[in-house]
C-alpha cells in the first residue's frame, strides 16, 4: 500500500520561506511522512536562506524523510556542488 502522506514542493528562485514553513506545518497535522523538494538546476537552493535549512532540519527531526530532486529533464542532483547543499548534507543531515 502506498503512503500518500507526502508533500511535493517545486521551488523557484526567491521563494517565500514562511509559505513553505506553513505548508509543512499544515501537513504535519496529517502526519507528514515525506517531503520531495523539486530544486532548480543540479539541486540548487539559496545559500542565504538559513531559515529554509532550519525548516528542513526541523522536518527531519520530526521523522519526515526529505528527498531532493531536480526540475531538469536531464541530469541529476549534486547536493555538494554548491554551498547550501554542502551545509544541508553535513550540518543538518537534511538529505
Amino acid at each position: 500500500k502506498m503512503d500518500t502522506r507526502t508533500l511535493t514542493l517545486r521551488l523557484v528562485p526567491g521563494f517565500d520561506d514562511a509559505m513553505i514553513r506553513h505548508a509543512i506545518e499544515a501537513a504535519k497535522e496529517t502526519h507528514l511522512k515525506g517531503l520531495v523538494l523539486q530544486l532548480y538546476g543540479t539541486g540548487n537552493m539559496p545559500s542565504l536562506k538559513k531559515g529554509f535549512i532550519s525548516i528542513l532540519s526541523d522536518a527531519t527531526s520530526n521523522g519526515v524523510v526529505v528527498v531532493a530532486s531536480t526540475q531538469c529533464q536531464r541530469g541529476s542532483v549534486m547536493m555538494g556542488h554548491y554551498a547550501t547543499g554542502q551545509v544541508s548534507m553535513q550540518k543538518y543531515h537534511a538529505f
